[in-house]
């Protein structure tokens, strides 16, 4: 059974598990994930990239070079949680 962990319902009546296999009886299968996520402009699946920073003065240039480095930096969305609290 997947942990019980964040179960915030603003995303609807079925919280975040919803989006869990079964409501989080089990993981979700390949076909299951594969239905959750964002897609570009030009209607390709998007890369969601999160990083946790703590204290860590390369962020800033690992960021970067995630733009650089990828193919099509549209498609990347990227969240960061600075730490430093």
């Amino acid at each position: 059974k997947v942990p019980q962990f964040w179960d915030s319902t603003v995303y609807g009546p079925g919280g975040v598990r919803e989006f869990l296999g079964k409501h989080g009886e089990r993981l979700m299968t390949p076909e299951e994930a594969a239905q959750v996520g964002s897609f570009s402009k030009d209607g390709l699946k998007t890369i969601y990239v999160s990083i946790a920073s703590y204290r860590d003065p390369e962020c800033v240039a690992t960021v970067e070079d995630l733009f650089l480095r990828a193919k099509h930096p549209e498609r990347i969305r990227l969240a960061v949680v600075d730490q430093i609290k």
